[in-house]
This record gives structure tokens, sequence and C-alpha cells, in this order.
């Protein structure tokens, strides 16, 4: 459970884009800054990561047995 909790704190962490801003210039992709490429695929990593999490602990808590 406190792997799933360090996960989820690490990605939401990692889905701002910080790194973006020390760049001077700005890299554009398909019309849109590159910070918006980032920020959108992190979110969506993190939706999966929640999604299987969830789906993990779900039967957990629910009392089910055989479940990792």
């Amino acid at each position: 459970m406190l792997r799933y909790l360090i996960g989820h704190l690490l990605l939401i962490t990692l889905t701002a884009p910080w790194i973006f801003l020390a760049v001077g210039q700005e890299t554009m992709v398909a019309g849109l800054p590159l910070w918006v490429i980032y920020s959108v695929a992190a979110s969506v990593v993190y939706a999966i990561f929640v999604a299987i999490s969830y789906g993990r602990l779900w039967n957990r808590a629910g009392g089910q047995e055989g479940v990792e």
C-alpha cells in the first residue's frame, strides 16, 4: 500500500512540467509548445497508474482473497 502512495506522489509531481522552466526557447510540436505535449502524456500515464493501482487495491479492500 505504501508503494502505491509513493507512486502516486512521484507521478503527480512529474505531471507538472517542471523541467521546462529553465528552457529559454519554446520548442513547438504540432503547433503546441513541448510542455503541453509532456503534460498531456504525463497525465495519461498517471491515469493508467491510478486505474491499475485502484483495480488491485479494490479487491483487497473488499475482502476478496487471492489477489496480490
